[in-house]
């Protein structure tokens, strides 16, 4: 994850850990409100990634 235009705008990217699928998109924030625009693929892809991601120490 890589934040641009002072954390307004926010690139997501991740690989599976087998190597074979990944998420690719970015969120854009405007007025308070969060929109995504995935990379060619499905939202739904990119979405159950986002709301899954548990970060681990």
């Amino acid at each position: 994850m890589k934040r641009y235009s002072n954390g307004h705008a926010v690139k997501v990217y991740a690989e599976s850990l087998a190597g074979s699928d990944f998420i690719s998109g970015n969120l854009y924030r405007v007025d308070d409100i969060w929109s995504l625009k995935p990379c060619e693929m499905p939202r739904e892809k990119v979405m159950s990634f986002i709301l899954g991601f548990k970060l681990q120490k």
